[in-house]
């Protein structure tokens, strides 16, 4: 019998190594991918996603676009840089505390219906798993949607939306960054006292008793009736009187049954607010009937809408009217031109005061962000509370954003916010006059004309 010597298989000893070789890769890989995770911040993969929710559609259609624009060209000023800009998202490209992440815009429609933004946010919420939430202008759906978001735990900031009691129900997760109505009327009594203390860039004090008594008019409104009672409310509490307040009908064909009665109370002060269209109205019948009181205070966006001095002409010169964000505001604040300039070349328009508020809310949400440096929400919660943003990286004329509480239980309110006091001066050859900012005296542009110039 021949015996034959069995050789050593390597077939099988080869799988084994390649078996164990393989199993050492793949340990290696999945070390080397716990060790990103655990040293790269959250983000660092890519994106961060934020649901802005607007009007994107009904009639505030146009109102909702150019917030929309305002929001994504603070979206691209964070995720490109941009050299010359001196604003500190402008040097990011990308969120640096999330690892560069882009900042991803998902807008949504609420067609100022406060049950349909609710839907947007639950969804954005449940299926697009955002990092926080904005909107939404109106303040009924603002309401709704914060209270998804404070359901949820998700961070919600308002930029735009001025309701005073948004910031007074308890809400843990719902900041805002604009100045709300309470703070915009107290800022017009800062103003009237300045000018009886001398403190309003004028060379003399005005007494208090030509401007102590105001005539309040206000559209049958919401907005209306929550102007007329704070004005009465602040009024007394300035030492103001207020002998006269009419609530109007709004897109009546003349309002001078309501004149008659202004001008029967002689007032110092005229205040009203209303829509564009009954402003040059009520203008045009005070004209009429030679009511020319001390100041005539113009409370809504209506008074500076560029429509309402074309209409006017040199009617509408000595209105006065509360702004934020206007060009002559250009000359003392360089970095709202320079942003300014990057929205009109984008939308081929200057910037109004929405949209620059948009902007800067979505610019602090992006602070937040950055401060929170992960998308946990808690730490995001912990971030909006502790920011500090100086005015120097503002385009509005705040002295910058932080939040706190005016009102008793109060929170998420931005206690650094300011106002304008602007008039219409300065006719050009077209007979069309020009906003002009005469309150407070470092953002000054012109001297005020006091007292209102009557009709000649």
């Amino acid at each position: 019998m021949t015996l034959r010597a069995r050789k050593k298989s390597t077939t099988t000893n080869g799988s084994y190594q390649m078996k164990c070789l393989g199993k050492l890769l793949s340990q290696s890989a999945l070390l080397i991918f716990f060790l990103i995770g655990l040293y790269c911040p959250a983000g660092a993969q890519g994106e961060v996603k934020i649901g802005v929710i607007l009007p994107l559609s009904g009639r505030l259609e146009s109102t909702g676009r150019e917030m929309r624009q305002a929001f994504e060209l603070a979206a691209e000023t964070a995720n490109r840089e941009i050299p010359g800009l001196s604003m500190t998202i402008a040097r990011w490209q990308g969120i640096p505390g999330l690892g560069g992440a882009k900042v991803k815009l998902l807008f949504g429609d609420h067609r100022s219906d406060p049950a349909r933004g609710a839907d947007v946010a639950a969804r954005f919420i449940r299926e697009d798993e955002v990092a926080g939430i904005l909107g939404c202008y109106n303040s009924t759906v603002t309401k709704s949607v914060s209270e998804v978001c404070e359901k949820a735990k998700v961070p919600m900031f308002t930029a735009t939306s001025k309701a005073q009691n948004l910031t007074t129900q308890g809400n843990r997760w719902f900041w805002r960054t604009t100045p709300n109505n309470l703070s915009i009327d107290r800022y017009f009594f800062y103003f009237l006292k300045a000018l009886t203390e001398g403190k309003a860039g004028m060379p003399y004090r005005i007494p208090l008793e030509e401007i102590r008594e105001i005539v309040l008019l206000g559209e049958d409104s919401d907005m209306g009736d929550q102007f007329l009672s704070r004005i009465s409310r602040l009024g007394s509490g300035y030492g103001f009187k207020i002998p006269l307040s009419v609530r109007y009908p709004r897109n009546s064909e003349g309002f001078s049954i309501q004149a008659r009665a202004a001008a029967r109370a002689k007032p110092g002060v005229l205040a009203l607010i209303s829509q564009t269209a009954d402003a040059v109205k009520y203008i045009k019948t005070f004209k009429e009937l030679g009511l020319s009181p001390r100041v005539i205070w113009g409370r809504s966006m209506a008074f500076r809408d560029v429509s309402f001095g074309e209409s006017l002409k040199e009617d509408a010169l000595g209105v006065l009217t509360g702004a934020e964000f206007i060009p002559a505001l250009f000359k003392s604040l360089p970095l709202a031109r320079d942003i300014n300039n990057l929205y009109r070349k984008k939308t081929g328009k200057d910037m109004d005061g929405v949209a620059a508020r948009a902007f800067t809310g979505l610019q602090a949400f992006l602070h937040v962000l950055d401060k929170a440096g992960s998308k946990d929400v808690k730490a995001i919660q912990s971030a909006a509370n502790g920011l500090e943003m100086p005015a120097s990286e503002l385009i509005l004329p705040w002295r910058g954003i932080r939040f706190g509480g005016e009102q008793q239980n109060e929170r998420g309110q931005n206690v650094l916010g300011a106002g304008l006091v602007a008039q219409w001066q300065s006719a050009m050859e077209s007979g069309v006059p020009a906003l002009e900012i005469v309150y407070p005296p470092q953002f000054a542009t012109a001297d005020l004309i006091y007292p209102f110039p009557g009709w000649e």
